[in-house]
């Protein structure tokens, strides 16, 4: 994942560099590109609303499963922080010299927390895939501990500042805290991936082979979509110099997150129609030795 970083102004890439932004072109979105901004924040938004409301209704529903708690309350923080981030992501383009600091601050712990939850939620459905492995619930707790460091040294060591020279309100992104929490996240996609096709692949070809196939494509599609938007992000802050351009980038990988978690709602539908379904045809047949796959994963 790449972490935030607003270019709809210049960046400065350290505290001892900072100055060296004001040689920058300052940037002042028209009316058409604000309305792209509001659009994709907008739909973000919507987006993460729709779900807290489908989640809430769904928790209510005396069928639902025994451990759908937990996935709903992940589900929950993530799409609370989605609405806040995505309000000040977009609040940034107008911070001026009383509100940069601060601003830009809150932004940072909303942008961490936003991706933070999403690495909680995925590491969460990888412990239940795996049903319960000792190992891989040693080495969730060990990268979300990581991922949790780099929450807190980014939020300390990068922030905004008001540039006098061009009047206008900048940010400092630390480049060791960006390195750290970019690697933790990418981390813990790989291992996600990792761990569900590991405790997937056998039994593919047992009676629980439709169970499993939704599990993979869920899990696999996803990293896909998140490898993707992040690959082009890496490109893009690394190659495109327009402001707009490269805002409407880091919108999308946003939207991109939101609309990743929450089709877990939609897999979720999926899942427990194909293991009831497998259920109901395996009646009258014997016990099966490669073990069983929840709808709860």
């Amino acid at each position: 994942m790449v972490g935030f970083s607003n270019s709809s102004v210049p960046l400065a890439g350290d505290p001892e560099t900072r100055g060296n932004c004001t040689a920058a072109a300052i940037f002042t979105p028209d009316i058409g590109q604000f309305l792209i901004y509001g659009g994709l924040a907008g739909m973000a938004v919507m987006l993460a609303l729709m779900s807290l409301v489908s989640t809430g209704i769904r928790f209510l529903d005396p069928g639902r499963p025994e451990r759908y708690w937990i996935v709903a309350s992940l589900m929950t923080i993530f799409n609370v922080w989605a609405v806040i981030f995505s309000f000040l992501f977009a609040s940034t383009i107008v911070f001026n010299e009383g509100s940069c600091f601060v601003g830009y601050l809150l932004t940072n712990i909303a942008s961490q927390f936003f991706f933070l939850h999403f690495d909680l939620f995925v590491l969460y459905k990888t412990h239940a895939i795996s049903q319960g492995d000792r190992r891989v619930m040693a080495a969730s707790i060990v990268l979300i501990l990581n991922r949790a460091f780099w929450v807190a040294y980014d939020i300390e060591r990068s922030y905004g500042f008001w540039d006098s020279q061009s009047g206008s309100c900048l940010y400092s992104q630390h480049a060791i805290a960006g390195i750290g929490y970019n690697s933790a996240d990418m981390i813990i996609d790989a291992f996600c991936t990792t761990v569900c096709i590991a405790f997937t692949w056998n039994a593919i070809g047992s009676r629980y082979g439709d169970v499993i196939s939704v599990l993979l494509s869920e899990n696999v599609s996803r990293s896909a979509i998140m490898l993707a938007v992040n690959s082009v992000l890496v490109y893009a802050s690394s190659h495109v110099t327009d402001p707009f351009e490269l805002t409407v980038a880091f919108f999308t990988q946003n939207l991109a997150y939101v609309m990743c978690l929450n089709a877990e709602l939609l897999w979720f539908d999926r899942r427990k129609a194909v293991h009831d379904r497998v259920c109901s045809s395996s009646i009258s047949k014997g016990p099966d030795r490669s073990g069983g796959y929840s709808a709860n994963a």
